[in-house]
């Protein structure tokens, strides 16, 4: 029987790719278009991928390689996180 860890553990034993895969938000957003009248209408909705910084992306595959070289960098501290 294996010894239970907890999700601390969990999270520090997933490679650079599976840690990725789940910071990345997806969400749906309103995708508009110019009618034939040159009205704005709803054409749909797209997918957004949003990695840990913020940055956007319209496909899951660049915003995972981005989320690990994120990963990868060295953290810099923000005055922010000093107050």
């Amino acid at each position: 029987m294996s010894m239970p860890i907890n999700n601390r553990m969990w999270l520090q034993s997933l490679t650079d790719r599976e840690l990725a895969e789940r910071l990345i938000n997806c969400s749906q957003e309103p995708d508009y278009t110019y009618n034939y009248d040159e009205e704005l209408e709803l054409w749909g909705f797209i997918d957004v991928y949003t990695t840990s910084d913020g940055t956007r992306f319209d496909d899951m595959d660049s915003a995972i390689e981005y989320e690990v070289e994120w990963l990868n960098k060295e953290h810099r501290s923000d005055e922010s996180e000093d107050e």
